[in-house]
């Protein structure tokens, strides 16, 4: 017995050595336990640690040791993430019970794990590392300064980070910490803030990449842009990393962010605008319609500023609309062809790395016809609001493409269409908008009509906005005199 409580009395005087895990949630280790499994009685005795503490109060503060810390600090860099995320709301629970200058002797420590634990790859983790810090910072408030380099950065990406109740309460507490003055802050570490951020964007876990490119395009806003001009390089290069990512949220984050980035800082980026322009209409392009319309967003933001771009849109829109015509007839192939769903990439549901996959897209994927036709309809709603003067020549393309039905995806092209056509129609103005009117009826009736139900509703939902915008009267005319049958499809609350 004394052998073994000499043992246990060692093991707990040992500091713990850091080094023994690479990063937190990847600890090096040679069980073979499953990290979602086991360690039951660690995990429950933690808890119940956890409820002595909140039931104890600042009683407890007592038996806050460096023996006991050490023990808490090794749990929260344990292999499993049920012990981690107890092991932070315990760091936050003691941050409670001690006063704030016993909380600054083990202050270091303390903010080392609680920052470890805002990028732990478990959201659970990060949500009760998220309680620790709002509990840290708010017991020392002030004197909580000397640990922003550290928290503040990770603190910061949460506010971004695709699970909700992280990005929410990671929000709660930065207003409830820095209020207005929270940019003032960011800017007083702005070195550790940057070159974190950068090394977020090139982890093996595509929710960190996508909340990491979120960050950077908000500083890019946000900021002065005196503070962050040397880091606009850096910022580009790992925002073309990421913009050429398998993951279309990473992509469609890096893509936003790069055009706040380059509106922002137009001078710093002139020189490589050509390549950035190649980027984003490969977006432009892509399969995911999400990342089309983001990619016409970015270019949009950026032609406000810079001519070329402007020219480049424009061209790019009497380029690409009118290819859908082209789109290869496909109606007859089978969709339950076992070819099309075999050999396919699969994932892993519980990976929430990619180490066993390429962060790079596959940039000799040819897009379809109508996808860049698709994506140029997004450009021509986003540059309306830009110049409208600039898009009227591409007005004269609207009517035929409407026409097309003769591909198997044709509904998600059109869906597409009458999403834009009324934003489309506020921008150009009313009197402008009147001259392209009745050519757009034929399309509009057709739509009205057609026997997807996703164009159907969008026609409706378009000939609302159009009916309301044009006036009752103005609309009924044109309707009499180009397509008398529209009549018969029209909406009840239209008629």
């Amino acid at each position: 017995m004394a052998g073994q409580e000499a043992t246990e009395e060692n093991a707990i005087d040992t500091p713990y050595d850091s080094t023994d895990a690479d990063s937190v949630g990847r600890v090096k280790h040679t069980s073979l336990a499953h990290d979602t499994e086991g360690w039951h009685a660690l995990e429950t005795t933690l808890q119940c640690l956890l409820m002595l503490i909140t039931g104890i109060g600042s009683a407890f503060a007592v038996e806050v040791t460096p023996g006991l810390l050490r023990l808490i600090y090794r749990a929260c860099s344990h292999t499993n993430r049920f012990v981690r995320e107890v092991s932070y709301l315990i760091c936050g629970e003691i941050a409670e019970v001690l006063d704030s200058e016993s909380l600054l002797v083990y202050g270091e420590d303390i903010s080392f794990y609680i920052a470890n634990g805002l990028t732990d790859r478990w959201c659970q983790v990060r949500y009760s590392a998220c309680v620790g810090c709002r509990k840290f910072m708010s017991k020392l408030n002030i004197k909580a300064e000397c640990y922003y380099h550290r928290l503040l950065p990770r603190l910061f990406i949460n506010c971004r980070y695709p699970a909700e109740g992280v990005q929410i309460y990671a929000k709660d507490t930065w207003k409830m910490m820095f209020g207005a003055s929270g940019r003032d802050y960011l800017s007083k570490v702005i070195e550790d803030t940057a070159g974190f951020m950068i090394s977020q964007c090139l982890i093996d876990d595509q929710s960190v990449r996508e909340a990491a490119c979120h960050s950077i395009g908000e500083i890019s806003t946000k900021l002065e842009p005196s503070i962050i001009e040397i880091y606009v390089p850096s910022f580009i290069n790992v925002l073309t990393t990421c913009f050429k990512d398998h993951s279309w949220t990473v992509r469609d984050a890096a893509c936003i962010a790069l055009s706040n980035l380059v509106s922002t800082h137009m001078e710093q980026c002139t020189e490589r605008i050509e390549d950035l322009h190649s980027l984003w209409l490969f977006s432009l392009s892509d399969s995911v319609w999400s990342v089309r319309e983001t990619a016409a967003i970015a270019l949009s933001t950026v032609a406000k500023n810079h001519q070329g771009t402007l020219s480049v849109c424009v061209s790019t829109i009497n380029e690409w609309l009118p290819l859908v015509i082209q789109q290869p007839n496909d109606t007859q192939d089978d969709e339950h062809d076992e070819k099309l769903h075999t050999n396919r990439p699969t994932y892993p549901c519980c990976d929430l790395s990619s180490s066993k996959h390429s962060h790079s897209l596959d940039h000799n994927r040819v897009p379809e016809y109508w996808e860049k036709s698709d994506g140029a309809l997004w450009l021509l709603r986003e540059i309306s609001n830009v110049s409208s003067e600039s898009i009227e020549p591409c007005m004269k393309l609207l009517p035929k493409v409407a026409e097309v039905q003769h591909f198997r995806n044709y509904y998600k092209f059109l869906e597409t269409y009458w999403k834009v056509v009324p934003v489309i129609m506020t921008n150009l103005g009313k009197k402008k908008f009147k001259r392209y009117m009745d050519s757009l009826l034929p399309g509009l009736y057709r739509g009205l009509k057609d026997e997807h139900g996703l164009v159907q509703s969008c026609a409706c939902d378009a000939t609302r906005l159009i009916h309301k915008y044009v006036g009752a009267n103005i609309f009924r005319a044109h309707c009499d005199s180009e397509v008398p049958q529209i009549i018969s499809v029209l909406p009840q609350d239209v008629l």
